[in-house]
């Protein structure tokens, strides 16, 4: 889906992992039912360059995965379902 132009959204969410390192986004824009679901690094601290080359050149080889993990407490997976849920009665998809 094209965002161009989009600025307007009727529900938006953001929660950040309990390390502080990764988020999730939910977006809903008021003109569609889609919702949009992001991943955001927010990038480890003291980590020199030449380690975060190295780190990338080793991925684009295929020497190693790059796997990212969100870790949620409960609170935050309440307000996640609560958040998923009143998407789902807005859309009418609740059963």
């Amino acid at each position: 889906m094209h965002l161009q132009g989009r600025s307007v959204f009727s529900k938006e969410l953001q929660v950040e992992c309990d390390c502080y390192t990764h988020a999730i986004r939910l977006v809903k824009f008021d003109d569609d039912d889609t919702l949009f679901l992001n991943f955001w690094y927010l990038g480890r601290r003291n980590i020199s360059l030449r380690k975060k080359l190295k780190d990338v050149f080793d991925v684009l080889k295929g020497n190693r995965m790059l796997i990212e993990e969100i870790v949620l407490n409960k609170e935050d997976v309440k307000v996640l379902r609560d958040y998923l849920n009143e998407y789902l009665a807005d859309t009418g998809d609740v059963k």
